[in-house]
């Protein structure tokens, strides 16, 4: 099953921290470490989000997390760090 699937049938839920960065929590036992990487290159193939952002994939119970992330790139990202002129 694949990350999409997972997604929609709500073994991976996704919700928005305090920031409105999105985090994921899985509901299912599994490795934090390929479920961060899978939900990243995801978003990253869809690329509906247009910034950078940092976020976390967290375990069932909500007590280990693993951090990844995620560049846009979209073409303005990061003109206002002077990246882009």
């Amino acid at each position: 099953m694949d990350i999409e699937e997972k997604i929609n049938n709500g073994e991976i839920q996704e919700r928005l921290d305090d920031q409105g960065v999105p985090e994921y929590f899985i509901k299912t036992e599994g490795d934090l470490e390929a479920a961060a990487v899978a939900i990243k290159d995801y978003l990253e193939k869809q690329a509906l989000i247009a910034h950078d952002f940092s976020s976390r994939v967290w375990n069932k119970q909500e007590n280990e997390s693993v951090s990844f992330h995620y560049r846009s790139n979209w073409p303005l990202d990061g003109l206002a760090d002077g990246e882009v002129e």
